[in-house]
């Protein structure tokens, strides 16, 4: 089988894999904007006009805007807190060599595997001993949970893409160790820190069991619980479903296509540290 070929497959498959993607958040998306008899009439047709009421019902009785401001105070400074102590950590790890950061980033590299399931009950026993459930609390166990993979991946891209000549040339002009970090090497990081911060907002976004097991109280409730409650409230309304579905994803794709580009080369280089 020839080069061309095996090219052709991949593309083949990539576009096919695409296209399965595609198709359920478009059906999504075109029939939010229906009313409940032109949805039972075909699902697969374009509505004949577009409809916002649906939209504005959803606002109205998820406190829509109320969820998504927690879900972005809780993605937002979950991801700053993630990226703050990895980077700090990986240019630790990377340029200052001991067997105590060895055998710290195998202990980071083994968090990526541990299934979350062996700690989700201690992480609730101990939450609720402090009397931290329903609170902002959920921030720290994101963070603690995140730092595993970006130290992975930042640790694989200071080593493979950041020159230490540069940073001895900073050395040299009289920077210390935290001007080296966040001026030197940090503008370098920026397709691994863009790759880590859409990889990362992912996961916090969508999650729905950790909130749903550590926000007790509907005013911190995140958008996939006000999701859960509209689906439950108005379980044969699918309208008003497939618009919530569509507004919970809107910042997902601003985000997406701010930052599509260094997706690739930073788990490229992030996967080249052995």
């Amino acid at each position: 089988m020839t080069r061309k070929t095996l090219r052709f497959i991949a593309q083949l498959l990539f576009f096919i894999l695409g296209f399965l993607h595609i198709v359920p958040i478009f059906l999504t998306v075109m029939n939010s904007f229906k009313t409940m008899p032109e949805l039972s009439k075909s699902f697969l047709t374009v509505p004949p006009a577009l409809h916002f009421e649906n939209y504005t019902s959803v606002i109205k009785r998820t406190f829509y805007f109320r969820a998504l401001g927690n879900s972005l105070f809780v993605t937002s400074v979950s991801l700053i807190g993630i990226l703050l102590i990895t980077t700090m950590a990986s240019y630790a790890i990377t340029r200052r060599r001991s067997k105590i950061n060895h055998v710290l980033y195998i202990m980071f590299v083994m968090g990526m595997v541990m299934p979350f399931a062996t700690i989700m009950i201690p992480i609730m026993k101990l939450l609720g001993a402090l009397n931290m459930t329903g609170t902002w609390a959920l921030i720290i166990v994101y963070c603690a949970l995140g730092v595993s993979m970006a130290t992975f991946v930042l640790s694989g891209f200071i080593e493979s893409s950041v020159p230490i000549e540069m940073e001895e040339a900073a050395r040299i002009d009289g920077a210390n160790s935290g001007k080296v970090l966040f001026y030197v090497v940090m503008p370098m990081l920026r397709p691994a820190l863009m790759t880590l911060t859409m990889l990362d907002a992912i996961w916090i976004w969508n999650d729905y069991l950790l909130p749903s097991l550590l926000l007790t109280r509907k005013n911190v409730h995140t958008i996939p619980l006000s999701q859960v409650f509209l689906v439950g409230q108005h379980l044969q309304k699918w309208t008003l479903q497939f618009a919530g579905f569509t507004l919970s994803m809107l910042p997902l794709f601003l985000l997406f296509f701010s930052c599509q580009k260094y997706i690739v080369s930073g788990i490229a280089a992030g996967a080249i540290k052995g």
